[in-house]
């Protein structure tokens, strides 16, 4: 514990599910967490950290000026930004196959789980370039590898993401940055809350008969945005139970 002491990062989608784990539990390992997310992460905020802290940002992942003033609050009187976790997502709200979904929603999708990762690195970068180095994990899923049966737009803005993740790795590397990705399976969040339909499948084709939970993906995250993975950059960390070992998803 405590592989991130004194270190500043940000998490986003910290106001639930993955992303509010993983905050609070980097600021329990020592870090000051920026808590980032539309809604909610006042209330991640008051959680009680260990040694760390929690501060809470109310903004929309995929807005630029709202990053760029975050960098800046961060930055301004000489803080540095140790590293980077994304942890935001969205699923379509119709359904999504290729012929069934819309491209407002498909776009939708994309925006937010995607470009707002491109946006999110390319307002921080260069504070980690400046300062002489960082860490950054994003989260695909194990849909972008396998593919499931109705997530269309999820699956393809995930894929995405791990094609960012391999570019930003090899493009930053001898700038001492770190780019790395968690791919989690089928986790308990509020964002599956009542899909029991889809769920129950799911949990019987995982070779660990269950869901994951939220802490075990944020353990990844913290792992590989630790001095730990110093040496690994470039990957995705698959946390999936076994699910993807056995192939594709049905």
């Amino acid at each position: 514990m405590n592989n991130h002491a004194g270190r500043t990062i940000i998490v986003t989608g910290a106001g639930s599910g993955i992303g509010r784990a993983t905050a609070i539990r980097l600021a329990g390992e020592g870090a000051t967490v920026h808590c980032v997310d539309v809604a909610n992460v006042d209330t991640t905020a008051k959680e009680d950290p260990g040694p760390g802290a929690l501060i809470a940002h109310t903004m929309d992942a995929s807005d630029e000026t709202a990053w760029t003033a975050l960098v800046e609050e961060i930055t301004g009187s000489g803080g540095r930004i140790d590293s980077l976790a994304l942890v935001h997502g969205v699923l379509a709200q119709v359904l999504d196959t290729v012929v069934g979904q819309n491209r407002e929603q498909f776009e939708r999708v994309l925006t937010i789980n995607l470009t707002a990762d491109w946006i999110a690195m390319k307002a921080v970068l260069p504070t980690m370039i400046a300062q002489g180095g960082g860490s950054c994990v994003l989260v695909t899923s194990g849909a972008a590898v396998g593919g499931i049966k109705g997530l269309a737009a999820y699956a393809s803005s995930k894929g995405g993401v791990i094609s960012l993740v391999k570019q930003a790795a090899i493009e930053y590397a001898r700038q001492n940055i770190r780019v790395n990705a968690v791919a989690p399976g089928i986790v308990e969040t509020p964002m599956l809350a009542g899909a029991d339909s889809f769920l129950n499948p799911v949990r019987d084709q995982t070779p660990m008969g269950r869901l994951g939970r939220p802490d075990e993906i944020a353990a990844g995250i913290s792992f590989l945005a630790s001095d730990d993975a110093g040496f690994i950059t470039g990957q995705v960390l698959g946390i999936d139970g076994g699910l993807l070992s056995q192939g594709a998803y049905t």
